[in-house]
């Protein structure tokens, strides 16, 4: 059996993170501040052996603008942007160049085509498995 006592812990919270590119400042004074926590991004860069900064350990974070401004300089894709895409590089390139995610880049008109068909025929299912349901549903209540 577990015995349990309310104790009061003093615990170091941010209160405010600063964009360490643009200075922009996002104010976490509550715990419920959910989006300013997600519009800025932390980071850390460990140097090995080798490197002019051998055991040095950075930490900064960057507000998604600045972020997106540097990913933007990339020549390679970072993984895990677009991974879910059918031509991620393609995606990533368009991106790069507009600011749009447009998750069909590099698809050809067939390949559009018949997703819209496919999209289109999955809607009428669920539309139609959905009625079936409320159908049920209300001779069974």
């Amino acid at each position: 059996m577990k015995v349990f006592e309310t104790r009061k812990i003093d615990k170091d919270i941010p209160v405010k993170v600063i964009c360490n590119k643009s200075g922009r400042e996002i104010q976490l004074e509550n715990d419920d501040e959910w989006v300013g926590r997600n519009l800025i991004h932390s980071f850390s860069v460990n140097f090995g052996y080798g490197s002019d900064f051998d055991m040095d350990t950075w930490e900064f974070d960057l507000c998604e603008d600045e972020l997106l401004n540097f990913l933007r300089t990339l020549k390679v894709r970072p993984s895990g942007f677009a991974a879910d895409t059918k031509y991620p590089d393609q995606v990533f390139e368009e991106w790069k160049l507009t600011g749009k995610y447009n998750w069909r880049a590099g698809w050809t008109y067939e390949e559009i085509k018949d997703d819209d068909i496919t999209r289109k025929e999955s809607e009428r299912r669920f539309k139609e498995k959905l009625n079936q349901f409320t159908n049920f549903k209300r001779r069974n209540t």
